[in-house]
């Protein structure tokens, strides 16, 4: 082989490496971006989801002092449990999912005097529209005394209140299912004690000037 054919051979040589490196750091770099990209895609969403657990916190502390400024008026609940007035949500006894928000009372979301207005401070992006909803539902108080379970009636002071973030803006989207933030807890009325006092992982309501 003469010189210039091994110069050119050479030369072909070095064409190819040099493709080939392209090449890959080609797929190298694509797969940064990608990994990049699905990254700031789940930093997002975790953000989102942050943001919607906080809207829903908010729903729980107003649904606590909602259901615990109508515990009376409500006879002790009762009227809410056995569907005479709005708050209950209690799939187990037929309750349906609201179609929407405008199908939700406003006392349930945010209006906690009936004047028409969101409370200050519920409406937590200043878009005028509800940020969350609440609800309660009984828990199981009958049968620890060998009695049927009434969903209908509370006899221990104690519900379930549930607080469900609306807001679209804080709302994740998994497998084309949009999914929604939502918190339950116990509800505890006793009256005379402060905040903290009743029993553990629960909210305790109490009677107050706040309720007038």
């Amino acid at each position: 082989m003469s010189r210039a054919g091994s110069r050119a051979s050479e030369r072909g040589v070095s064409l190819i490496f040099a493709i080939a490196l392209v090449l890959a750091l080609a797929v190298i770099g694509a797969a940064v971006i990608g990994y990049a990209g699905r990254d700031r895609i789940a930093a997002a969403r975790m953000s989102v989801q942050e943001r919607g657990l906080a809207c829903a916190e908010a729903g729980i502390q107003y649904g606590r002092r909602y259901f615990g400024c109508n515990y009376k008026r409500t006879s002790n609940w009762n009227d809410i449990l056995s569907g005479v007035t709005a708050g209950r949500y209690d799939p187990s006894l037929g309750d349906l999912y609201p179609a929407s928000a405008s199908a939700i009372p406003l006392a349930l979301e945010g209006d906690s005097t009936g004047s028409g207005k969101l409370d200050k401070g519920t409406d937590l992006n200043g878009d005028g529209n509800p940020s969350f909803w609440v609800s309660i539902r009984d828990d199981d108080d009958e049968r620890p005394e060998g009695a049927p379970d009434n969903r209908t009636r509370d006899n221990n002071l104690t519900v379930f209140l549930r607080s469900e973030c609306i807001n679209p803006m804080w709302a994740t989207v998994e497998g084309g299912v949009k999914r929604t933030a939502f918190i339950e807890g116990l509800l505890v009325y006793l009256p005379g004690l402060r905040p903290g006092d009743g029993k553990a992982g629960s909210e305790v309501v109490t009677t107050s000037s706040t309720c007038d």
